[in-house]
């Protein structure tokens, strides 16, 4: 794994030295192209500037050659005429003169009045030739001056010919009009001399594009499109690029002045022999950027290997070995003063980062068995409380039981006893009705009363059962709030703990952030913590609202039982007056035997005692029917009471 780390950190490290190399290389090489850009748009620029200054000055040149050229010729045009205007007749040796020959393929005068034609030297026309409809005599005529023509073909020897032509007028009234002619092939040598020091070509064309003189004879009179198939070009003093059979070309137009003429001195420039030495700067300056990239780049490895590469390598050294947990291996270049002695410095945070949270983990641990030991002993208090609690449930579950069944057994002697009593007040109204029947009602009264005597002790034992049973539910009951009272110890003990949790969560936030950054786990348990302890308190508050709940109604139990030995006291002294009236009916029936007259008043005091009887029976059905309505609601109670001390103990297990 260590190596694993080891070699992962080396990798990690030449790759970004990798990329800082391959970005320091990006930067160069753009800023060189940069630079080499915003030379070559400067030299760009400036090389089709001088191409446009050089081409505008060539085609200057030679349209100031072509005027002069031009210029000249028709002088020597209009000074024939003048000399043909003073002149009677003309013959076509007027026109042999070596100033006209060497300048003139050809020189001649046609009359208007007649159409006849003399010429120098002397060709074969055409049959009928009439100068007068011939293109030089018209443009002249209606120029009213000197023109000079565009190319055309010669009527005699079917060359490209120029004329320039001038009308010549005698006392201001036409005469004719005199001409010479150029051989296109003249001015095209002429202007070929000027080869633009090989880079190009020179030729002429008129405003509308159509080509007038050309270094090729088959492009004159075709238009500038055929020249320049591919990319449209226009008669313009602006440079344009096109392509032509040639190869890229360069081309220009310079305007011919001076002359009565709309011609434009054209100017094609081999485009590549023009930006020549363009090409050779950006070949220069490619050459140069490469060797600057390579040289920059070795430097640049030299230096990051030597300032960063190495340092970088023991700082992360460290670093890997701190991160497999050794903790004590020294951290380099801690006392540098730049950006890896800060990364040292922040390593060895670190590394005293990782000694104290081992030493919170250790505190941490300690706390945590601390708190299974409290979470233990609570469980066992828990426990302990339960088996209590729950015993003390079922006595007073039991003793509810038993009070109800005695209150039952209660009440049915009651009922019985008042249907005893309202028997017996039917026999005792037999008695007074019929005075004679003494005798034999004595006897029956006897048993009656012996019955009830029987009754009544039963009645008696009963009595004292059921004040048995209520004074041990009240001892059961004191015992439940006794209890009681120490579940209330046990919840104010468990909300001591929360208390202490809380206050030991509280200390434990303090310090994990006192602690820092290294803390943060701890403060999340600490947070934990404290959320257990008022879960806890919350528990606990809700324990005792319950058991404040039980006590009151084992106080309200208590105060019924109380109650209930209060009726059976009652019930008692009733039962002791049913037995001194049971003798006194003994007594009475004694008595009978041996004084008769006596019955009637005996009968009156049986009559009495069993209204008694008949009265103190009902009293007692109505005690027994409140000491089972007592014992049912006591059941109730301690059912209820087992219900929510399950829940408590639910509610405990699950904080």
């Amino acid at each position: 794994m260590k190596f694993v780390t080891q070699a992962l950190s080396v990798r990690s490290r030449r790759s970004v030295i990798t990329k800082i190399l391959l970005a320091a290389a990006g930067v160069i090489v753009l800023i060189f192209a940069g630079f080499g850009l915003f030379n070559d748009t400067l030299q760009r620029n400036a090389k089709t500037d001088e191409v446009r200054d050089y081409m505008t000055g060539v085609g200057q040149s030679e349209v100031n050659i072509v005027t002069n050229w031009f210029e000249a010729r028709m002088l020597l045009i209009e000074a024939l005429s003048e000399r043909i205007a003073k002149q009677p007749e003309v013959t076509p040796e007027f026109f042999d003169l070596k100033t006209l020959t060497s300048n003139f393929s050809a020189t001649y005068f046609g009359v208007e009045a007649d159409g006849a034609f003399n010429m120098w030297p002397p060709a074969d026309l055409p049959e009928g030739y009439d100068p007068r409809v011939r293109p030089w005599y018209k443009d002249a005529v209606a120029k009213g001056g000197p023109v000079i023509t565009a190319p055309y073909q010669d009527a005699s020897t079917g060359n490209l010919i120029v004329t320039a032509a001038t009308p010549v007028k005698t006392g201001g009234t036409l005469s004719g009009v005199v001409g010479g002619d150029f051989d296109i092939t003249t001015l095209a040598n002429m202007l070929a001399s000027s080869n633009m020091s090989g880079l190009g070509y020179v030729f002429v064309a008129d405003s509308k594009g159509t080509i007038l003189v050309h270094p090729d004879s088959n492009m004159i009179s075709k238009p500038l499109s055929e020249l320049f198939p591919n990319e449209p070009v226009k008669v313009s003093a602006e440079p344009q690029y096109a392509s032509s059979v040639n190869g890229d070309r360069i081309v220009q137009f310079v305007p011919v002045t001076g002359l009565p003429v709309d011609w434009q001195i054209g100017l094609s420039v081999d485009r590549n022999a023009a930006f020549a030495s363009l090409t050779s700067f950006r070949y220069s300056a490619l050459f140069a950027t490469v060797i600057a990239t390579v040289l920059m780049l070795a430097i640049l490895g030299t230096l990051f290997q030597t300032l960063l590469a190495r340092p970088l390598a023991s700082v992360t050294s460290s670093m890997a070995q701190i991160a497999e947990g050794d903790l004590e291996t020294p951290v380099l270049g801690l006392e540098r003063n730049d950006e890896i002695g800060s990364i040292a410095n922040a390593v060895e945070v670190f590394k005293t980062n990782g000694k104290e949270q081992r030493r919170l983990e250790a505190e941490r641990a300690t706390e945590q068995e601390a708190k299974h030991r409290r979470a233990a002993t609570v469980d066992q208090l828990l426990g302990g409380f339960n088996q209590e609690i729950r015993s003390v449930l079922e006595t007073v579950s039991n003793a509810t039981e038993e009070l109800e069944r005695t209150a039952r057994e209660l009440a049915q002697t009651s009922e019985q006893s008042s249907t005893d009593a309202e028997s017996a007040a039917r026999t005792t109204g037999d008695t007074a009705a019929n005075v004679r029947s003494v005798a034999a009602a004595s006897e029956e009264l006897t048993s009656s009363i012996a019955e009830i005597a029987r009754r009544v002790e039963e009645q008696a034992g009963i009595s004292e059962r059921a004040s048995s049973a209520a004074s041990q539910t009240d001892q059961t009951v004191q015992s439940l709030v006794a209890t009681t009272d120490r579940i209330s110890q046990i919840v104010s003990l468990i909300n001591d703990i929360a208390a202490q949790t809380n206050l030991l969560a509280l200390n434990a936030t303090i310090e994990a952030a006192r602690a820092g950054e290294a803390g943060k786990g701890f403060a999340v348990v600490a947070s934990e913590v404290k959320s257990l302890a008022n879960q806890t308190a919350q528990a606990t508050e809700e324990i005792a609202t319950q058991i404040q709940a039980m006590q009151t109604v084992s106080n309200r139990a208590a105060e019924a039982i109380r109650d209930i030995s209060n009726v059976i006291a009652e019930m008692s002294e009733i039962s002791k007056d049913i037995s001194v009236s049971v003798e006194q009916q003994s007594l009475a029936t004694n008595e009978i035997s041996r004084n008769v007259n006596e019955v009637s008043t005996g009968t009156d005091a049986i009559s009495e005692t069993i209204i008694q009887v008949s009265s103190g029976a009902q009293s007692t059905g109505r005690n027994a029917a409140d000491v089972l309505s007592t014992a049912e609601a006591l059941t109730s109670e301690s059912a209820n009471l087992s219900s929510k001390v399950d829940r408590f103990f639910d509610d405990i297990r699950a904080a």
